[in-house]
């Protein structure tokens, strides 16, 4: 039983590290990359998203160590205050049709 526990908790962290990295680059791809699709401002995302996370390392570090509660709060407050515009900019975008799109059950067997 431990085992599943376990399991279970080290995928829905790293689906919540990947949710803020996303979440922190939306804003800056959507207002990037004008003539793309939302499969390409999520790629986009992914990659703005971590460059974030890593000065944000580097800033917050000068000041506070990263295992404190000020660091935490801080990263909270820029991924609500980057992740809400930006998801409302990709939910404006008009999805683009004939994209070929993954199957959820082939995603979700690939990530296990």
């Amino acid at each position: 039983m431990l085992i599943v526990t376990g399991t279970f908790l080290v995928i829905l962290t790293w689906c919540c590290a990947a949710l803020l990295v996303v979440s922190l680059g939306l804003l800056l791809s959507c207002l990037t990359s004008k003539g793309s699709g939302r499969s390409e401002l999520f790629r986009g995302a992914i990659w703005w998203g971590l460059l974030i996370v890593i000065v944000f390392a580097y800033l917050v570090n000068l000041v506070f160590p990263l295992r404190s509660g000020a660091s935490v709060v801080a990263l909270m407050i820029v991924t609500v205050g980057m992740g809400v515009p930006g998801w409302w900019l990709w939910r404006l975008r008009p999805a683009i049709t004939g994209v070929v799109r993954l199957p959820w059950p082939l995603v979700v067997g690939t990530a296990l």
